[in-house]
């Protein structure tokens, strides 16, 4: 630490800006990389110095890749009561709108459309991804009076998949280059931005493609079925005869109004010989919320798993690899909601003073008969 006095050399500087944008909560990396930027006032020192956390900090937190383009969204306020109408009702909605140019949108700005359900809820999102739109927000009643709300907003995508992929260590090419293997691209990812682009075909490893690709499947179905805004990647290698597997899963919810954003990751990595017949699988399970609201507190909260995974076809390890994930994550969250409910009824409680400083308990009814007393007198 300098003394009073001292001036704290460019490299000290640089370390202290790139621990404080580690450190940044979810959805909250620009307000810290703003702070520093004042506090450093140095944008080559800034940029040259700390890029490198830029990176580090994106791979950590297994940011999704966002698409440089806009998508339509269409949500459903008030829900149908028939299952699967909604669908039928919003390819209706998405004719209409084309052909009446909402947003200036004509049929060769549609990319292609995807519907996400949710389930026991009559409820469907519907998004419709768009070339060259203008930004807009719309509002409008379909024909059973079920509100709609439409807006154009960024999507988190790869570009030409329908789904997104994440930025990990585990698809870091270097040089700024990430590859997923799903839509078997690479890309130059920018760290500040966060958006990718510069795309080139992506050979993945052809040992490995066939386990990867049969996990990628299960593993997306499981995200979308846990995850309302999850997104996940699976990663695949071979050396000398082993086979490693890293698959990812990420969400977050971002509420900045409400003061509080938080995300969620797991990463589970198993590595095997297809003739070994068992493998160790390995998890990681990391939550952390930051609530900000009159006050500053973070919950940081992780865990470590082993499990013993059967190594048997492609398709049957992917199955009973996601059956592991799911017990584990579910008794992960399980254990989180349980222990912060004790805390609450015992931990918080016993933070506050059971008795006044007088060490004598208040009659409340002899207080309000004496209020009462000096207001009658008074009359």
């Amino acid at each position: 630490m300098a003394a009073d006095g001292d001036v704290i050399p460019d490299q000290e500087k640089v370390r202290i800006v790139s621990d404080f944008i580690l450190h940044s909560p979810p959805g909250e990396f620009n307000e810290v990389f703003n702070d520093v930027r004042v506090l450093l006032n140095n944008d080559n020192l800034l940029k040259e110095g700390a890029s490198g956390a830029f990176a580090q900090y994106n791979k950590d937190q297994l940011t999704p890749v966002k698409y440089s383009g806009y998508c339509l969204v269409f949500v459903v306020i008030e829900s149908y009561t028939i299952p699967g109408k909604c669908w039928i009702k919003f390819q209706c909605l998405v004719t209409f709108l084309i052909e009446q140019h909402a947003f200036g949108i004509s049929t060769g700005d549609i990319d292609f459309i995807v519907k996400l359900e949710r389930d026991n809820v009559h409820l469907a999102d519907v998004i419709v991804y768009l070339k060259n739109p203008r930004i807009g927000t719309q509002q409008l009643l379909c024909e059973n009076h079920s509100e709609i709300f439409i807006e154009i907003v960024r999507c988190n995508r790869i570009e030409g998949s329908e789904y997104p992929a994440l930025i990990t260590e585990h698809n870091d090419l270097g040089g700024q280059r990430f590859y997923d293997a799903r839509s078997k691209q690479s890309f130059k990812y920018d760290h500040l931005r966060k958006e990718a682009q510069d795309y080139e075909p992506y050979e993945p490893d052809s040992m490995a493609e066939p386990w990867r690709s049969a996990l990628q499947d299960e593993i997306t179905t499981y995200t979308q079925s846990h995850y309302r805004h999850g997104a996940c990647s699976v990663f695949g290698k071979s050396q000398g005869g082993n086979i490693t597997l890293t698959a990812c899963i990420e969400d977050h919810q971002f509420q900045p109004k409400n003061f509080w954003n938080g995300r969620w990751r797991s990463v589970w990595t198993v590595s095997f010989s297809p003739s070994s017949g068992n493998a160790e699988l390995r998890g990681s399970l990391k939550v952390q919320v930051h609530y900000y609201e009159d006050g500053n507190v973070q919950l940081v909260s992780s865990k470590e798993v082993k499990e013993s995974l059967p190594i048997s076809s492609e398709k049957q390890t992917a199955k009973e690899l996601i059956r592991l994930v799911e017990e584990s994550e579910n008794d992960y969250q399980t254990a989180i909601s349980e222990n912060y409910q004790t805390m609450s009824d015992t931990t918080f409680k016993a933070l506050r003073r059971q008795l006044p400083v007088m060490r004598t308990k208040i009659d409340w009814n002899k207080i309000v008969s004496y209020s009462i007393g000096k207001e009658l007198k008074s009359q």
